[in-house]
């Protein structure tokens, strides 16, 4: 049995994952070293793939967690400068925008 064309097939199947193209399907496993390589390259296809879903759900919380903090320091900035504002007035302070 020639050892070309699954090699070939092997090579092939790693750069379209190496793509991130992890459609790529690996069938009629041998059962020699092709066939573990074959497995191989399949664990790593499946385990790449469920490692880059995992960050995409890391990032997507910590996404929406920033945004929730930022909300928050923006609200904090302003009400800080509205009682600024109020202080100085209450104070006799000339508002800087009637400089």
């Amino acid at each position: 049995m020639s050892l070309i064309r699954p090699i070939k097939v092997l090579e092939t199947a790693a750069g379209l994952i190496a793509d991130m193209n992890f459609g790529v399907r690996i069938d009629k496993f041998r059962k020699d070293e092709i066939g573990s390589m074959q497995r191989a390259l399949v664990k790593i296809r499946d385990n790449l793939q469920v490692a880059i879903e995992q960050l995409e759900t890391k990032v997507q919380e910590r996404t929406s967690e920033l945004e929730e903090q930022t909300k928050i320091a923006v609200q904090a900035n302003r009400a800080k400068s509205e009682f600024l504002a109020t202080r100085e007035r209450g104070l006799g302070f000339p508002s800087p925008n009637n400089w």
